[in-house]
């Protein structure tokens, strides 16, 4: 019975990290990883000018709406 209940637990977590996102907006900076993603843009975004923002390959970017990205400082995006 342990057993079943251990691999319920672990289906569950794995379905769960699995869709698994992360909400932006605002001012951005640091490193985007595909260990977070999806992103998902809920307003517009700042890359203010002493910051770098790095997006990590692998990384799904999502907006749901019409939003605006200024960019004044450092842009990195993996091929």
């Amino acid at each position: 019975m342990k057993n079943y209940i251990s691999v319920l637990i672990t289906i569950i977590l794995t379905i769960a990290l699995c869709f698994a996102q992360t909400d932006v907006s605002g001012n951005i900076s640091g490193i985007w990883a595909a260990s977070n993603s999806q992103y998902i843009v809920t307003n517009n975004l700042v890359l203010q000018p002493a910051d770098t923002l790095n997006i990590e390959p692998g990384v799904e970017v999502r907006l749901d709406g019409s939003y605006r990205f200024d960019i004044f400082g450092t842009l990195f995006v993996a091929p």
